[in-house]
């Protein structure tokens, strides 16, 4: 996997306009990794995420 497909992956998300938010999310989903994260936002829409 290489950035390119991560930042491809994240122009795809658009619950935030934070860009590193994007990048991070997409590069969890990717991997379908699990994410863990203090901000609400990504929590909620990413079903992965928790605190």
């Amino acid at each position: 996997m290489y950035f390119v497909d991560v930042a491809q992956q994240a122009l795809m998300w658009a619950f935030t306009r934070d860009p590193f938010d994007r990048l991070i999310t997409a590069h969890a989903a990717l991997h379908k990794a699990p994410l863990i994260t203090l901000e609400a936002t990504i929590r909620k829409h990413y079903p992965q995420a928790m605190q």
